[in-house]
């Protein structure tokens, strides 16, 4: 029977044991965050329509007249999409109807300074006023009355005189609390 030598072959030169061992976890460590940083870049591809608080930042950080066009097209185009997803039109019932997601969108909305924290308000007061009461709903409508009474609390306590957003404020917090008390 013949002998066959199997020949060693270090790939990586002459080195220790330990250091081979090492260079072997780090090239590991390397191409796991290679795959990882791949995953992410096909992940994060979501609507432009999507509220978020980047947006919200951006939008109230505008500098220039054409960036404040832009994010006000942005914007109430988003408000027109929570208010079909609020079913504003069919009283809260519908196919397409989610009224948390609605409400926390346009709480965030609703950061935005002008025209649309008033637009979103009245949509929420709107939708919190005619909408049925589900079970479901109660972790958003708690979710509502807090966001609404930190806001009143950062924002109004330093003014003497409640101007027509704080009262807005007010009202969906009432609108939001006085269904789960009674």
């Amino acid at each position: 029977m013949p002998i066959t030598k199997i020949p060693i072959v270090h790939k990586f030169g002459i080195i220790s044991h330990s250091q081979r061992l090492e260079l072997q976890e780090r090239l590991l460590k390397q191409s796991y965050l290679q795959s990882v940083e791949s995953q992410k870049v096909l992940q994060t591809s979501r609507n432009p329509l999507e509220v978020t608080e980047e947006f919200v930042y951006q939008y109230n950080n505008a500098k220039t007249l054409d960036e404040r066009e832009k994010y006000e097209a942005t914007a109430h185009k988003m408000l027109e999409r929570s208010k079909r997803r609020s079913g504003l039109r069919l009283n809260g019932l519908g196919q397409y109807v989610n009224l948390p997601m609605a409400w926390t969108e346009l709480a965030q909305l609703a950061q935005c300074k002008g025209k649309i924290q008033e637009e979103c308000l009245d949509v929420l007061i709107t939708t919190l006023d005619q909408s049925p009461l589900e079970r479901f709903h109660i972790p958003a409508l708690f979710f509502l009355a807090e966001t609404m009474l930190y806001w009143l609390r950062t924002d109004a306590v330093h003014q003497p005189y409640l101007r027509t957003g704080e009262i807005k404020l007010l009202k969906v917090t009432c609108h939001g609390i006085l269904p789960l008390v009674v």
